[in-house]
This record gives structure tokens, C-alpha cells and sequence, in this order.
């Protein structure tokens, strides 16, 4: 492997550790020395979308079609229409999704065309044309869900969107309208809508008139806790995630991602005692069914959730077990491993020394 290939190599490797500050400046050393190399270009991109640089990434992106040319992948155009959906260019994403689709037929690995027809079905539905998006939507076939402008989107949902659009029907022009609760389905895909549009009162306010109606619907108060807290109301999503929590006991189950939720709004009052309780849950019930979805983050807001109460050396024995260049955003920062490490350390030396015997 000669060198520029080991440097490529270092940055990916760095994403897959979740070192993601390091991955970008990794990247951004790289294209100094390399500038328009193409892999480079890429990986910049994609270090870009993990802190949110999204323009960057699509002007990278762009930067390797025009040096590419005929040579340009499908997944290059693939890539560059999710980031310019996320930016709100829909009719420039169409595009390149039409060159996915086009280019995707003589590739041996394209991307997916469920996902493609769904993106290009949602772009046309945000343009206004609610029968071109109805006609791409039955192209898309058997599909879940994707995110989609920040918002999970399953097949439902969009063609729920599309029917009121081919309807006349503006959801958002319906805000303060009294919510019809006789099909909770139904309010909580209209509830998505304004969630998406960022007008939380509104959709809390829905949230809030189907759980009146359908008091132990789990999926309804989870997003009245997640609504909640988007709107900085910290201690009533706390307590909505404790009824979820109990009622979900009662029915015999626990989510583990209630847990991991309930555990960071905990950090962020200051609650750490609590904090540790709930990632040791999330850890308990991960061990039990052998899933891993939480465990690296839980056990590292653990550790962090120990320092704040002084128990260093069991803080210090969770961070033993996390990837050396593991970082995650944590109390409004991007935090690594080192940075717990560091302060374990700090918080020894200005422990008072044990009185003498």
C-alpha cells in the first residue's frame, strides 16, 4: 500500500472509530499536500457531513464529478443529491438522482433504487408536484424508511404527504385545526409534518390531543418527549420518558433507546446519579438480547456520568474498554477519550491528600 493510499486508509479508519475531528483535519493535511485528488475529495465529504458542514461536502462532491466526468459514479451523484435535499435544492437533487438512475444501470454496485425513486419521489412532492411524485413513488417497491431533511421518513409517511398534496390539502395551513383523533396513524404522520416544517408547538399540540384520546399509545408520548425536548423543555421530557419507561414495563419490555434518551437529558440537569442508572441499563438489557447499538456511547457517558459523581476508577475502568479514538458530542462539545481520560486525571490530583495516620 503505498503512502497515499495508507493516508486514505487513516482517515477512514478514524470515521470508524468515531474520531471524527481528527478524520477531518486527517483530510483536510491530505487535499494540502494532494489538492483535487479525488479519494480525498471524498473523504473530506464525508468527514464534512459529520459535523453538520453540509455546503462543503456538496462543493466536494461536485469537485469530483467535474473531474471525473464521464468517469463520475452513480454513488457521487447519489451522495451529492442526499446533501443537497438536506440543503433544500430539490430540483438540482432531481437531477443528479436522474444521473444515479441513469449510471446505475451500467454499474455492477449502484445504489439502491428504492432509495433513489424515494428521494426523487420526496424532492418532487417538496417541488410541487404531488402526481410526478405520486408516479415515482410506485416505482420505489418494498422499502422502509430513510432520513430525510433531518427526519426519519418511512413509506406511510411520504405517501401520506403526497395524497394531501394531491388533495389540496396544506397540512401546514391547517395549523390550530382541531385534531381529528379517530386514527392515531393519521395524527402522528400529520404530526411528522409539522415536526419537520420545525413548528414543535403545533405538532406538541397535536401530540398532546391524541394523547388525550389515546392515552397509552407509546409511540405518540415519544414524541411528545421528543418534542419536549426540542423545545428545551428538559424536565417534562424527563418525566413524559418515565411514564414511557414504566408503561413499557408493565407490558414486560424495555427499549434501550429510552434509556439512552432519558440518561442525556439526565447529564443535562445535572442529574448524574440518575444518568449512571440509566446507561447501566441500556449496557443490562444490550448484554441480555447480544445488541450493540448503544454500548460504546453508553458506556462512554457512563464514565463521564461517574467523574461528575467522583467514582474515578470506575469511570476510568468503563473508558478502558472505548476505542482510543472514540469521540461522541457530549455536553455541547465533541468529547474523546483522551478528554475523559484527562479529566479522571485532574480530578485525582486536586483530591485532598488522606489525612495522616
Amino acid at each position: 500500500m503505498d503512502d497515499e493510499a495508507k493516508a486514505l486508509q487513516e482517515i477512514d479508519d478514524l470515521i470508524e472509530d468515531s474520531s471524527f475531528s481528527k478524520a477531518l483535519a486527517r483530510s483536510e493535511a491530505f487535499l494540502a499536500t494532494h489538492p483535487d485528488h479525488i479519494d480525498g475529495l471524498r473523504a473530506r465529504a464525508h468527514a464534512r457531513t459529520l459535523f453538520r458542514m453540509v455546503a462543503g461536502a456538496v462543493d466536494d462532491l461536485t469537485r469530483v464529478i467535474e473531474l471525473e466526468g464521464e468517469r463520475a459514479s452513480a454513488r457521487d451523484y447519489f451522495l451529492r443529491a442526499y446533501w443537497r435535499l438536506d440543503l433544500g435544492r430539490y430540483a438540482e437533487a432531481v437531477g443528479d438522482l436522474d444521473a444515479v438512475l441513469r449510471l446505475g444501470a451500467m454499474e455492477s454496485e449502484p445504489p439502491s433504487d428504492q432509495r433513489t425513486h424515494f428521494m426523487r419521489s420526496y424532492c418532487l412532492l417538496r417541488l410541487g408536484r404531488a402526481e410526478a411524485a405520486l408516479e415515482e413513488y410506485a416505482a420505489i417497491g418494498e422499502f422502509h424508511a430513510m432520513r430525510l431533511d433531518r427526519k426519519i421518513l418511512n413509506m406511510k409517511g411520504l405517501l401520506w404527504e403526497i395524497e394531501a398534496a394531491r388533495q389540496g390539502r396544506d397540512i401546514l395551513a391547517e395549523k390550530g385545526a382541531p385534531t381529528a383523533v379517530d386514527n392515531p396513524d393519521n395524527v402522528l404522520m400529520d404530526i411528522d409534518v409539522f415536526s419537520r416544517a420545525k413548528d414543535y408547538p403545533e405538532a406538541l399540540r397535536r401530540c398532546d390531543d391524541l394523547i388525550a384520546a389515546w392515552p397509552n399509545h407509546a409511540h405518540a408520548r415519544r414524541k411528545r418527549a421528543f418534542l419536549l425536548n426540542m423545545m428545551d423543555d428538559t424536565a417534562a421530557a424527563l418525566a413524559e420518558m418515565d411514564l414511557i419507561i414504566e408503561m413499557e414495563k408493565a407490558r414486560g419490555s424495555e427499549e434501550p433507546a429510552d434509556y439512552d434518551d432519558r440518561g442525556r437529558w439526565r447529564l443535562r440537569v445535572g442529574n448524574h446519579a440518575g444518568a449512571m442508572a440509566d446507561f447501566t441499563s441500556v449496557l443490562r438489557i444490550e448484554e441480555q438480547h447480544n445488541w450493540i447499538y448503544y454500548s460504546q456511547s453508553s458506556r462512554f457517558m457512563r464514565a463521564y456520568a461517574l467523574i461528575c459523581l467522583g467514582q474515578l476508577d470506575a469511570a476510568a475502568s468503563d473508558i478502558e474498554t472505548i476505542p482510543d479514538d472514540y469521540e461522541i458530542w457530549l455536553e455541547g462539545d465533541m468529547r474523546s477519550k483522551q478528554d475523559l481520560l484527562e479529566e479522571i486525571e485532574d480530578a485525582r490530583k486536586s483530591r485532598p491528600a488522606p489525612p495522616r495516620p
